[in-house]
């Protein structure tokens, strides 16, 4: 963990590959005219809106490359930015943000989307545009909400769009994508495998919902990858509970 001002020498093009997120850096007017925008949002006592909860719900199109609209109303917000090997994202309204670390070594070209034409199956109140585009990384990614109330579910959505489904019984369908999903700090999936919960099919919707305690009006998921794994996420919702769950 680093602590203290940035140096006003640093600029972006110097640290394109260096992950300045959950540290203790300082922001006043020595450094205010570097470009990390919203970079103070994301230190380790998440300042933003602390103390003054503002937010009650929100849902996420991870990878999305618009503004959709579920079956049931429900819209979600665009996050289609481009994220690099250490990079981050918050919103203008400090509302939330995204950070990813983590570099395809077997990749000429870096991209942290994945892409289908494909049909999903079981999508539920959602349609298949919403599994078209994904969020990936090669290690680390988080999603934080920033000035949110006490109690919370957290649904996470997934569908496998990379991997063939096993009854082509092709190369294409041996790979596999295991990761680990963490909601506040706590493992709530270990090595999370979206094709095991299907039976080895691929294209298919899987929903995942959590309990969260937020006691300091901050939440993150983190989807962790390891080895050769992949951490995924196709979307996030944050619903607030009426009465508080804990």
């Amino acid at each position: 963990m680093i602590s203290g001002t940035i140096p006003s020498s640093w600029r972006a093009s110097k640290l394109k590959t260096l992950n300045l997120v959950a540290n203790n850096f300082v922001f006043d007017d020595s450094n205010s005219s570097l470009p990390f925008p919203g970079l103070h949002c994301l230190q380790r006592n998440f300042p933003c809106n602390r103390d003054s909860p503002r937010y009650a719900y929100i849902s996420i199109k991870c990878g999305g490359l618009g503004t959709k609209a579920s079956t049931d109303g429900r819209r979600f917000e665009r996050e289609d930015e481009s994220l690099g090997p250490a990079s981050y994202y918050v919103t203008d309204t400090q509302k939330w943000g995204v950070s990813n670390v983590g570099l395809f070594n077997d990749r000429k070209t870096q991209s942290y989307f994945q892409n289908t034409l494909s049909q999903i199956s079981g999508a539920g109140i959602l349609t298949t545009e919403f599994f078209q585009t994904s969020r990936l990384s090669p290690g680390s990614l988080r999603y934080y909400g920033l000035g949110w109330k006490m109690g919370y579910t957290v649904s996470l959505w997934f569908a496998e769009t990379g991997i063939s489904d096993a009854s082509t019984e092709t190369w294409q369908s041996l790979g596999r994508r295991v990761f680990d999903i963490y909601i506040q700090g706590n493992r709530e999936l270990k090595d999370f495998n979206i094709r095991k919960e299907t039976g080895g099919a691929s294209n298919f919707a899987v929903q995942k919902d959590f309990k969260a305690n937020v006691s300091e009006n901050f939440l993150e998921i983190h989807s962790s990858g390891w080895k050769r794994y992949c951490a995924y996420l196709n979307k996030v919702t944050m619903d607030h509970l009426s009465l508080p769950w804990l």
